[in-house]
């Protein structure tokens, strides 16, 4: 399986807490991958 790519969109409140959220979620399922935040189209685009 590859690995996973997941962008918060940080744009206004709780960025933090949904990042800490996700990475906690994908530890717990076992699932590879990587979690960033984004706020530019160039940033989307990357994920």
């Amino acid at each position: 399986m590859s690995e996973l790519d997941i962008g918060i969109l940080a744009l206004q409140g709780d960025v933090a807490e949904n990042f800490i959220s996700t990475m906690m979620a994908m530890n717990e399922l076992g699932i590879d991958g990587s979690v960033s935040q984004v706020k530019t189209p160039d940033q989307i685009s990357a994920v």
